[in-house]
């Protein structure tokens, strides 16, 4: 027994030392290494960088804008040039823009008009926007006196009595004690020669209204009241029933000094008769050619004919129509 005890227990322990180095072996294979320490710099916990997107075309790029260029500043509008002051004996009437005609025909008080029919009204309508550029007006009509000198030059006929349709009591053109008067009873070509004489021209009839009636519209040249004898030279408001001295009513002068434009004698004026436009007009000048003159301003043997609106047409050629005197007009730029 003890024999087979010593003989057994060698062989045990080689076995178990056999197991021993292998399960020592296995064990070597399977730990894991020791950490080998270094000295590095401690490097933070990064986020995992995304994915890199996928490429897409190129876009262009656009090109930086340039500045606009800064636009000019505009030039301010030339001032309207100060008309010179008038010529001797003449007024300066502005610029301006009013309604010229009448829709109401006769002044609506009913102020006599004898030897007036009832279609002069209609003559006035319609009622019409007129701008005009300024001009200069005569203050007073042509005198006696002023219309000689041209006679006296051989640039104007004379006037007389003779071919004329009244005595010649009332034509002023022969009469020494009317020099101041206004000349009348001359036919439209002699104030148109006249006019020519002294550098002027006859007013056409809008400058002729609008002198009378000013952007205010007056029914008188000097305003709303009705004609007295201290306004107009007009048979019933004066005691001789003829003609004046030229600027001898003062009360009835229009705002801009302008004597005489109601009353005293008839005023040619420069346009052929047509009936109204209804539509605006700027320099109007009348049509270019007619049969009949219009004329203008009443005269003192009517006493209905002084309203600043009421116009009138007459054969031109008409010879010695005691009525008819006139007062020239002349461009600022003539």
């Amino acid at each position: 027994m003890v024999g087979w005890t010593r003989k057994r227990v060698p062989r045990l322990a080689g076995i178990v030392g056999v197991a021993v180095l292998a399960l020592a072996c296995w064990s070597g294979r399977t730990a894991p290494k020791p950490a080998v320490h270094r000295d590095e710099p401690d490097v933070p916990n990064e986020v995992p960088a995304p994915p890199p997107a996928s490429k897409s075309p190129a876009l262009p790029v656009p090109a930086p804008a340039s500045e606009p260029e800064p636009e000019p500043e505009p030039e301010p509008e030339p001032r309207a040039a100060t008309p010179p002051p008038p010529p001797v004996g003449m007024v300066l009437i502005h610029a301006g823009t009013f309604m010229m005609g009448s829709d109401h025909g006769y002044h609506r008080e009913n102020w006599e008009n004898r030897m007036m029919g009832p279609n002069h009204g209609e003559l006035e309508k319609p009622v019409h926007r007129v701008t005009l550029s300024a001009f200069y007006l005569d203050k007073h009509e042509v005198t006696v006196k002023e219309y000689q000198r041209c006679v006296a030059a051989g640039k104007c006929v004379a006037v007389d009595d003779a071919g004329t349709l009244f005595s010649g009591k009332h034509c002023n053109g022969t009469r020494r004690d009317r020099q101041e008067h206004p000349i009348n009873c001359l036919p439209w070509d002699y104030a148109v020669k006249y006019c020519e004489w002294v550098d002027k021209r006859l007013p056409t009839e809008a400058e002729w209204e609008y002198s009378a009636r000013g952007t205010a519209g007056r029914t008188f040249p000097w305003g709303e009241e009705k004609p007295t004898a201290s306004r107009a030279v007009v048979e019933g408001l004066v005691l001789n029933g003829n003609t004046a001295p030229v600027c001898s009513k003062p009360a009835g002068n229009t705002p801009e000094g302008v004597c005489d434009l109601a009353g005293n004698v008839w005023e040619w004026v420069s346009d052929w008769y047509a009936p109204y436009s209804s539509e605006a007009q700027i320099d109007p000048h009348g049509p270019e050619r007619g049969t009949e003159r219009v004329y203008r301003g009443g005269t003192f043997s009517e006493p209905g004919s002084v309203r600043a609106a009421l116009r009138d047409k007459v054969d031109p050629d008409l010879l010695g129509n005691l009525m008819f005197g006139f007062r020239c007009a002349r461009g600022i730029s003539h």
